[in-house]
């Protein structure tokens, strides 16, 4: 009996405070977008300016021409340095030889690439932003995985694995459709960021180095008829990775380019080659 009392009470008390809600605002112009809050007696009116991320707060007149005095309360949020390493990136695998050429030498013919078919795929998960002038200019670092396929020229060159150093044997019996290599890296970057707004989307520009750690390899073949096949071994690739890396964009959308000032395979276990790769990138 007491719970059921209790519980008419307070929802008749909600009610009386709802009819009261009613009566004290039906004598005032109501604003769009605005709130009333009442602290010690005084009634506080604040009206989001939809022209910008922040409120603020204005005198209110009633219908009696009697002038409620308001209190300025700022909510006002201001865009801080964010870099744009974290997000997807999509290029196009190449790599220049000891004299800066975009060829392979002699010795390492069999890794002529099918240049429009070699892909790069980043997947960078999350960067850190280190402001160092205000919103414009910072320190960004990150982490992110990269995924690199060499797709050959000759597919019927097949890459080796034993011995001591890498070398490619002609098989003569099957055909392939496909025969790649596919390398896969954790990178890290750490470039200087610029930022030069232009209404309110950025135009961006960032430059700097980035380090890399192998954490798998395989080939994988794809005959004629459509049979699939992958070795997972380590093809004298170098375990670490380093080079220069640079980006351009305006807003989410831009363009990045890795260049490794590390061959791609260990020194004297295979042809001296450093990946390059040019793509377009989407920051999260």
């Amino acid at each position: 009996m007491k719970l059921v009392t209790l519980t008419i009470s307070l929802i008749l008390l909600c009610q009386f405070g709802m009819a009261q809600k009613v009566d004290s605002t039906q004598q005032k112009t109501v604003l769009k977008d605005t709130s009333y809050l009442k602290v010690n007696g005084k009634e506080i009116i604040i009206i989001q300016n939809k022209d910008a991320n922040s409120f603020c707060s204005e005198d209110y007149f009633d219908h009696d021409n009697k002038i409620h005095k308001s209190v300025n309360v700022d909510f006002s949020w201001k865009k801080g340095f964010d870099g744009h390493y974290a997000g997807l990136e999509f290029g196009i695998n190449n790599y220049l030889n000891s004299d800066m050429e975009m060829s392979v030498p002699k010795d390492g013919s069999y890794m002529e690439l099918d240049d429009s078919k070699s892909i790069e795929f980043n997947l960078n998960l999350v960067d850190v932003s280190l402001p160092i002038v205000k919103d414009r200019f910072g320190l960004v670092t990150g982490m992110g995985f990269s995924w690199n396929n060499y797709k050959f020229d000759n597919k019927q060159l097949v890459l080796q694995n034993s011995g001591d150093s890498l070398f490619a044997s002609e098989d003569t019996v099957t055909n392939y459709s496909m025969n790649k290599l596919t390398t896969a890296f954790l990178t890290v970057p750490l470039m200087f960021e610029f930022q030069q707004p232009i209404g309110n989307k950025d135009l961006w520009i960032a430059v700097g180095a980035y380090g890399g750690v192998k954490i798998g390899s395989h080939t994988k073949l794809k005959t004629n008829d459509g049979q699939k096949s992958k070795a997972r071994k380590d093809y004298h690739l170098n375990t670490l990775r380093y080079g220069l890396r640079a980006q351009v964009g305006f807003d989410n959308f831009g363009v990045y380019c890795n260049y490794s000032l590390q061959s791609l395979f260990k020194k004297d276990e295979g042809p001296e080659l450093y990946p390059l790769s040019l793509g377009v990138s989407l920051a999260f």
